[in-house]
């Protein structure tokens, strides 16, 4: 269709953060992947301690849903911390955040890219103290289950 001519086949918009609790927050972006090559996505995870990039970013990882369209706008929750206990993130720290979608190597396609990557998120304040299950925004359908790396 006229609409997807003149788009690259995948694109990976800035995460934003839609929800926050004290153990968990949802994250979302928009996703295209107009030949279905994504396979799975690495969310990054960047403190900014005073406005200053911090360590490396912690990464997250997970599987494409069967259920995500061509075009589409894609959640993620993310823990608060590891299985091993460490803190993924904490309430009221700066973050940023950026989406790795990792791709099929096509044999028909030799030169496409095996990952596209989105730009790094706004700073991004987190809510301190007791959270709740605060909503920032409207959750979206497709929630990829956590595989913490």
């Amino acid at each position: 269709s006229e609409l997807f001519d003149d788009r690259p086949p995948i694109e990976v918009a800035a995460p934003r953060l839609v929800r926050a609790s004290e153990e968990s927050m949802t994250v979302a972006c928009f996703v295209q992947d107009l030949e279905y090559r994504v396979l799975e996505y690495v969310l990054e995870v960047r403190a900014c301690a005073g406005g200053a990039r911090g360590a490396a970013p912690s990464r997250v990882y997970y599987a494409r849903l069967g259920t995500q369209r061509k075009v589409d706008e894609v959640s993620f929750e993310v823990p608060r911390r590891r299985p091993s206990g460490s803190e993924l993130w904490e309430p009221g720290a700066k973050y940023q955040f950026r989406l790795v979608a990792r791709c099929a190597r096509c044999a028909w396609l030799p030169l496409a890219p095996w990952q596209v990557i989105s730009e790094w998120s706004d700073f991004i304040s987190l809510p301190a103290g007791p959270l709740g299950r605060r909503s920032l925004s409207r959750v979206f359908s497709h929630e990829g289950e956590a595989a913490i790396g």
